[in-house]
């Protein structure tokens, strides 16, 4: 009869765990499981299965391990939620700085076009004034010779009309008895 008091009491020991299981992780507040699971921690719940693990049947063991696996590590989520808040505003911060080099991207980005776009103007309006410049200097201006060709002809028929001019005299020889200077140089 001891054995059979002992199926029974099994049997009581897994209805009851079963019962503290589907009270503790029924509702669909998580706030409100995890306050029913910390009353039972504080009842000593935890410890009285941990003490019981070893002696029982495996229907028994099937419900402490359904508590187990149920169970809210409260402080394990807690440093989980710290975790990703620490990790949002990380991210916040590198959102904000790639906006603000974003921002300084665009603005250096239009910088560079407008100052281009002054360049290409300038170089149009430089090169529109050098053709003026090339074409006035080719368009010779009625009844006015220009000076360079002037010059220039004008030099060509000087030289050769003129013929070329003799070589200087030679220097007296020096008087006897002296030490002759050098030669002067050539010209």
């Amino acid at each position: 009869m001891h054995a059979e008091g002992q199926i029974v009491n099994m049997d009581y020991r897994a209805a009851g765990i079963g019962l503290v299981n589907a009270i503790v992780y029924t509702p669909e507040d998580l706030n409100y499981c995890v306050h029913l699971q910390y009353e039972f921690t504080q009842l000593g719940w935890d410890h009285w299965l941990q003490s019981i693990r070893h002696e029982v049947p495996g229907h028994v063991l099937r419900q402490i391990s359904a508590y187990e696996d149920n169970y809210f590590d409260v402080e394990s989520l807690s440093e989980e939620a710290n975790a990703k808040a620490s990790a949002l505003c990380r991210v916040d911060e590198l959102e904000t700085q790639v906006q603000e080099v974003s921002e300084k991207c665009q603005h250096l980005e239009s910088e560079s076009i407008r100052q281009t776009a002054e360049q290409q103007k300038t170089i149009a309006e430089l090169r529109k004034e050098l053709e003026q410049l090339k074409k006035s200097a080719e368009t010779p201006k009625p009844g006015v010779e220009p000076k360079k060709e002037e010059e220039e002809s004008k030099a060509e028929n000087e030289t050769a009309a003129s013929p070329p001019a003799p070589p200087p005299p030679a220097p007296p020889p020096p008087p006897p008895g002296s030490l002759a200077p050098p030669p002067p140089p050539p010209p």
